[in-house]
């Protein structure tokens, strides 16, 4: 018998068995010495906030758990990548047949510590280290729904009450390039202002449309035609332009777009207008591609 107790003991060492010296465990135990609570080394792990790399386990492993109803959800490998690219952006297919297969408190925890653990992730990346083929939202303003797929992207105001989607190429996408024209920096607060022109028939307004006021005028631009501007009521970000010099088309701002490395990528510009009146600390936008105008085009 006391060879059987040692035996369950060594497979188990927290197994207490009556009749042994082992002391039951216990999560809070006292110290002979004081009577000061020393929390064991399981209530430590416990009350320590998961990595990353453990939330990606867990949800993989629940998952994994679920058997054979997780083959209803149409993707090739449930693994780091396609979390990374599926479940932390927004693909409304992927999400509804997610919550199709999956109880939705499982469904929740899993996309809230995907949310959180993506978050933190954003938090400690940077613009210049985020992987450039995938999309990248930092934590910027209060809108936390952009996206950004092959096909379009949004753009939103520091608010989130006004929201766009547009496309991220041709035929939608026109233009991309940089202003340095006196009525750019006085617009845009700033020294030069950074643009994108998107033809209005692939333009679509998500949210806030009502929610935008205009301000137009000629006297200033070098076109003499009126542009006017279109801002967010509530926080006054500048989301487009529209000018009789550029029909059908509006003038985007890249401050704008929810995914910050679709700037370095298919909307980094590929002109600069005004090199004249460029602010001498600013070298302008490198790059072979860039095609620079001392003026207008």
């Amino acid at each position: 018998m006391k060879f059987i107790k040692q035996i369950a003991q060594r497979l188990n060492p927290d197994l207490h068995i009556p009749g042994t010296d082992n002391p039951p465990p216990a999560v809070l135990r006292k110290s002979k010495s004081s009577t000061t609570l020393l929390v064991t080394e399981k209530r430590k792990e416990l009350s320590t906030p998961p990595s990353q790399s453990s939330l990606r386990k867990k949800a993989s492993s629940m998952f994994l758990g679920r058997g054979k109803r997780l083959r209803a959800i149409p993707i090739p490998a449930f693994n780091t990548a396609t979390i990374d690219a599926e479940l932390l952006k927004d693909n409304t297919a992927f999400h509804a047949n997610l919550k199709a297969t999956l109880d939705s408190h499982v469904y929740q925890n899993i996309n809230s510590n995907y949310s959180n653990a993506h978050a933190s992730s954003s938090m400690a990346m940077s613009v210049s280290t985020s992987d450039k083929s995938l999309p990248y939202f930092p934590l910027a303003g209060q809108a936390k729904d952009g996206f950004s797929n092959n096909e379009e992207a949004t753009a939103t105001c520091f608010c989130g009450a006004v929201q766009l989607a547009f496309p991220v190429e041709g035929p939608g996408l026109v233009s991309t390039f940089v202003c340095n024209c006196a009525d750019c920096r006085k617009i845009t607060a700033s020294m030069f202002a950074s643009n994108f022109t998107v033809r209005d028939s692939h333009l679509r307004h998500l949210r806030g449309r009502a929610n935008l006021s205009s301000y137009g005028q000629a006297s200033t631009i070098a076109s003499g035609h009126t542009m006017t501007n279109y801002f967010c009521k509530t926080c006054g970000t500048l989301m487009y332009r529209v000018g009789a010099a550029f029909p059908d088309c509006s003038i985007l701002r890249l401050g704008t777009v929810d995914d910050f490395n679709l700037v370095e990528t298919k909307l980094k510009p590929t002109r600069e207008l005004f090199v004249k009146d460029r602010v001498s600390w600013f070298e302008g936008v490198k790059g072979d591609e860039v095609k620079s105008f001392q003026a207008m085009l």
